[in-house]
């Protein structure tokens, strides 16, 4: 708590430290507000004496001077430095009580705390709205619209178009068009406008585009500049329509500048044939640190709305800030999901970029495609860092031709490296397993009945269109970019001819690699999933 001492002991310090110069009466008494320190003042103005909180038995603070030349210690504090922002503390230490630059009304930064507990504004950023003027990528400034009407957000019907204090458009006095002036059917008419309050989110206008062969027309964002659309968005081009849509990259997991500046990471996306990565909003808060979780959400890495109101500082690396117990209270989240290169950690060609106590988890899986059941196309290798608990199997993942972890080491006693028979890669996780396991071909009902760099799957595929009907057996692991001859099936049964069949073919109907054809969307998978089992080949 802040305690406020009594003047007395000022006083008596101001005349301890300053005595008079002789002890004759002087002929004009003292004068308070002069700017000069005279006799029976404690202080005057700026003068203090060389009092200070400290000497006065304060931990912190600044002393100043009252109107009536007395010691104020209101700004004195018991407890400034301590770390904890109590009820008589703006700040301590790092404990901000949540606030950001942009509480402050700051554009961004990195707010701090001076040492007598109050705010350092001095590393945020000034925030350029509000002086008038739509500049540095604002939509309008007060009255500054940038020549925008209430037509040229898509209300058709007239009214007046206003600007928010944050220099967003306030559509609010604007009035919808009749039915007939927008496409309402589904499909929608392509090149034609969307009534702009049917997609969720920012005020923006929309056409009807052709973008996702698979999806067909559908209302997308119109925009004008890179700027008119989300932050993680740029404003690009297809038969003549501008729309908001994501910025594609060249090399993974790299960093990249998006079309309005802002930092981004270049991030695998959707099928793995198809190759597509996009630059996705980056932030400089890592792994675990917080977040803004009333800034910042999971979905589309787009929020908060536009560029200008980005904040890099605040922001978490991958753009990801995950809600806490306590965020409805507090507003604050964590940085979570860190994008890492899953698929160089597991070949060995990277070390883990993961914090300790935590793995690079690839994401891909077989036939998660944007296809529906049927299509078991692979989608990326694209990793996140999750916690591994290190006490109990199941949660420590590993190579599963190696048998190693990611540090290089062995599964615990009592597990081995087991793989996920829907995974598209060779990444499992150290699961129990039996002292005293099947022998490979063994019938099995669960992976753990089969020894280690065996796996209990339906074992003979190609006799059995429907894989499922297909008896398990216990089968051993194999990297499936080479089919036959592979040398994880070397020395099974001679009488058999056995081959590694990657699980991107065991789910088809004819075993072999799936193929999509929707639309104008004719391809076969290119980029299957490594993981393979040895299997009886076709007879």
């Amino acid at each position: 708590m802040q305690i406020h001492f009594s003047i007395p002991m000022f006083l008596a310090l101001a005349i301890f430290l300053f005595p008079a110069c002789d002890d004759k009466k002087k002929d004009i008494d003292p004068v308070c507000g002069d700017g000069i320190l005279e006799d029976d003042e404690p202080c005057d103005g700026e003068l203090l004496g060389g009092a200070s909180c400290q000497m006065g038995g304060f931990l912190s603070g600044t002393l100043t001077c009252r109107a009536d030349c007395t010691f104020d210690t209101s700004d004195c504090s018991m407890t400034c430095g301590d770390g904890v922002a109590d009820e008589y503390d703006v700040c301590d230490g790092t404990d901000l009580r949540g606030t950001t630059c942009i509480d402050m009304g700051y554009r961004g930064g990195t707010l701090a705390c001076t040492s007598d507990c109050t705010y350092d504004e001095t590393p945020c950023i000034p925030a350029p709205c509000g002086d008038g003027e739509a500049l540095d990528g604002e939509h309008c400034d007060g009255a500054d619209l940038r020549g925008q009407t209430c037509a040229d957000r898509g209300f058709f019907g007239g009214g007046t178009l206003a600007c928010h204090t944050d220099c967003t458009y306030d559509i609010e006095a604007c009035v919808l068009g009749g039915p007939e002036e927008y496409t309402n059917s589904y499909p929608c008419e392509v090149g034609r406008p969307c009534n702009p309050l049917v997609l969720p989110g920012p005020d923006l206008p929309q056409i009807c585009l052709a973008i996702d062969p698979v999806q067909g027309p559908q209302c997308e964002l119109a925009c004008e500049r890179h700027e008119d659309c989300p932050a993680g968005l740029a404003c690009l081009e297809t038969e003549g329509y501008s729309y908001c849509g994501p910025q594609t990259c060249e090399i993974p997991f790299s960093t990249c500048t998006l079309a309005t500046g802002l930092p981004g990471l270049c991030i695998p996306e959707g099928e793995a044939t198809l190759g597509q990565q996009y630059c996705r909003l980056s932030g400089a808060r890592a792994l675990g640190e917080v977040c803004n979780v009333d800034r910042y959400r999971e979905i589309f890495h787009e929020y908060p709305l536009f560029a200008f109101q980005y904040d890099f500082e605040a922001a978490c690396v991958s753009g990801v800030c995950s809600e806490l117990e306590d965020s409805p209270t507090t507003g604050l989240g964590v940085c979570a999901e860190l994008v890492c290169d899953a698929l160089s950690v597991i070949d060995g060609a990277l070390p883990d970029p993961c914090p300790t106590g935590w793995n690079c988890w690839n994401q891909s899986r077989v036939g998660s495609g944007n296809h529906g059941y049927g299509s078991w196309m692979r989608s990326v290798d694209v990793g996140v860092c999750i916690t591994m608990d290190l006490e109990a199997p199941g949660r420590l993942l590993c190579h599963v031709l190696t048998q190693l972890t990611h540090a290089g080491e062995a599964c615990p006693v009592g597990t081995a490296c087991g793989p996920d028979m829907m995974s598209g890669s060779l990444q499992g996780l150290c699961r129990e397993v039996s002292a005293t396991p099947l022998e490979p071909g063994a019938a099995c009902t669960t992976d753990a009945e089969c020894s280690a760099g065996f796996a209990c799957i339906p074992g003979d595929p190609f006799t059995y269109p429907e894989v499922f009907e297909a008896p398990y057996a216990c089968r051993a692991i194999c990297d499936a970019r080479t089919f036959a001859d592979n040398p994880a099936c070397a020395g099974l049964p001679a009488d058999t001819t056995w081959v590694c069949l990657t699980v991107s073919r065991f789910f088809t109907l004819d075993h072999e690699l799936p193929e999509v054809h929707e639309g104008e969307l004719n391809y076969v998978e290119t980029s299957p999933s490594p993981l393979g089992f040895c299997v009886p080949d076709r007879l």
